[in-house]
């Protein structure tokens, strides 16, 4: 190429160190920026690190096992010295490899407590890593969870997670409960006899949809399912045993209170059975007496007594006197079940909210 004057030549090299200038500008920018903020980071941990006060309440959460163990007071002045903390500061701290699980857990939660949006690779990393440690992925899907629907995307995906699974189902129900009731059919539908966090999850998936409307049929076959995953395919596993059979203690109806109530498996769950199936007490208590119903909703106060059940109970003797004539050994039964629920009824008059 010919320039027709030493003009033209230098005005394409002024263009040229122009946008050289420009590329320079836009390229180092970032790179100052990103020093800048390292530096900023690293700046505010170690004022925190010097903070006699802050190293203390670090001390003191780190040397609990559990954090469902942190003592409250404790949590709640570490989550106010770090009330005003930066969120790239909140990441550096809960990404430390120094920093022990309990205390990435605590500090996780500080984020959600103190309205803290963290980065979201930073989120990203953590809630999916499969190697990361699984009481502070769940801490993060939590965290996820409370920020509405920014991170939807992320608890689905970790829907089929092997560690986390069971906790995304429960949380990813409030987001979009059609997909996880559709998930959960497909995975009691896929049993092969391997029990896992996505069968856990479908399995409580279905306890909610039983209590919120199904009908005998549905009730009867998901007890028969849950009996097999009991009694044959984890017999052997007391922990998920007990499990499964509080699911079903949970569902009110008859099919559940008739299951458990003369079930030894379930005997230390007993007092959980009258007040998880109070509907169903009461209306078996409401209608015409029948021997079998009557005995297990009576059987089932005694073992765990509410004051709610007072009424019901005391309509129930005295509407049916005759019937009970007939049957002393159910009226010794309704007779210890009202003197048990009269002496909650007083306990909540003295201590409760009953006036």
């Amino acid at each position: 190429m010919k320039f027709k004057s030493s003009r033209q030549r230098r005005r394409l090299i002024f263009a040229i160190s122009f946008l050289s200038g420009i590329v320079i500008i836009f390229t180092l920018t970032p790179i100052i920026g990103a020093a800048q903020q390292k530096a900023f980071v690293a700046s505010e941990i170690t004022k925190l690190r010097q903070d006699d006060n802050f190293t203390s309440l670090v001390d003191q959460v780190e040397s609990i096992a559990s954090f469902d163990e942190v003592d409250l007071k404790t949590y709640e002045a570490l989550a106010n010295q770090l009330s005003d903390a930066d969120p790239l500061v909140f990441a550096a701290l809960i990404e430390s490899e120094d920093v022990k699980p309990v205390l990435q857990q605590a500090f996780i939660s500080f984020a959600e407590y103190n309205h803290i949006s963290l980065p979201e690779d930073i989120v990203q990393d953590i809630l999916l890593d499969t190697n990361a440690n699984a009481d502070v992925r769940i801490e993060m899907l939590f965290y996820c969870s409370a920020q509405g629907e920014e991170y939807a995307d992320l608890i689905e995906a970790a829907l089929s997670d092997e560690e986390i699974g069971f906790y995304a189902i429960r949380e990813y129900y409030t987001k979009d409960p059609e997909a996880v009731i559709s998930f959960a059919e497909n995975t009691l539908q896929q049993y092969d006899g391997t029990y896992s966090q996505q069968l856990q999850g479908a399995i409580w998936v279905k306890v909610q949809s039983l209590n919120a409307n199904s009908s005998e049929k549905d009730r009867q076959e998901f007890i028969a399912f849950c009996d097999q995953l009991i009694y044959e395919d984890n017999a052997d596993n007391e922990i998920i045993q007990n499990l499964i059979l509080n699911y079903i203690g949970s569902i009110d109806s008859w099919e559940s209170l008739s299951y458990l109530i003369d079930n030894e498996d379930y005997t230390e769950l007993l007092p959980l059975l009258a007040d998880a199936n109070s509907a169903t007490i009461c209306a078996i208590l409401a209608e015409k007496p029948n021997v079998q119903r009557l005995d297990a909703a009576l059987r089932a106060i005694t073992y765990g007594a509410e004051a709610h059940f007072h009424e019901a109970l005391a309509k129930n003797m005295k509407e049916n006197s005759a019937f009970y004539a007939d049957h002393p050994d159910l009226q010794a039964l309704a007779e210890q079940a009202m003197a048990l629920v009269q002496e909650e009824v007083l306990w909540m008059q003295q201590y409760g909210s009953l006036q």
